[in-house]
C-alpha cells in the first residue's frame, strides 16, 4: 500500500547545524556582486553559489540550488543513519530536476528519469519507507511530497 503525503520541510536536525552554520556564514558574505558565481558550498554533488543563496534574502523567490543543497544535507544525515542503524528510517531525496525532467514538455515520459533512480541506496525504490520530491511550481512556490511505502 502506498499513501502519498504533501508536507513541509522540518527544522535541520543539530547533527546538520554545522553544515547549516557553513551556508549561513556564507550568507552573511552574499553582498559581494562582482564575485556572484563564486561556489560558496558543497554537499555531494550539489553545490550552491553566491547568487543563488541571496534568494535566501526577504521578498526574493527561492532558487533550486538551494532546495536541493538543503535536500543533500538531509540526505547525507539519512545515509549515514541508515549505515548505523538499520531501524532508522530510510529515505531517498530527489532533486529538484526529478520532477521537471517527468513532466517534461507536460506530458509523462519515465525514459527522462530512469537514471535516476540509479543513486537510490540499494537499488531498489521499494525497499526504501520514503521518497521525497521537491516541485517548482509555476516558477513562484515550492511544494514537497513525501511519498511514504507502508
Amino acid at each position: 500500500m502506498y499513501a502519498l503525503i504533501i508536507t513541509k520541510l522540518k527544522p535541520p536536525h543539530k547533527r546538520d547545524r554545522k553544515n547549516i552554520q557553513k551556508v549561513a556564514q556564507n550568507i552573511r558574505r552574499i553582498s559581494n556582486k562582482e564575485m556572484k558565481n563564486e561556489i560558496l558550498s558543497r554537499v555531494g554533488n550539489n553545490s550552491v553559489n553566491r547568487l543563488s543563496l541571496s534568494t535566501l534574502k526577504p521578498k526574493r523567490w527561492l532558487s533550486d540550488e538551494v532546495i536541493n543543497i538543503f535536500l543533500s544535507i538531509l540526505q547525507e544525515r539519512n545515509s549515514s543513519n541508515y549505515r548505523i542503524n538499520q531501524s532508522q528510517t530510510n529515505m531517498y531525496m530527489y532533486t529538484s530536476f526529478f520532477f521537471i525532467e517527468l513532466f517534461q514538455n507536460n506530458s509523462y515520459d519515465y525514459n527522462n528519469v530512469r537514471d535516476f533512480s540509479r543513486h537510490i541506496p540499494g537499488g531498489n525504490m521499494f525497499d526504501l519507507k520514503k521518497i521525497i520530491v521537491p516541485i517548482h511550481d509555476g516558477g513562484n512556490h515550492w511544494t514537497l511530497i513525501e511519498i511514504n511505502f507502508l
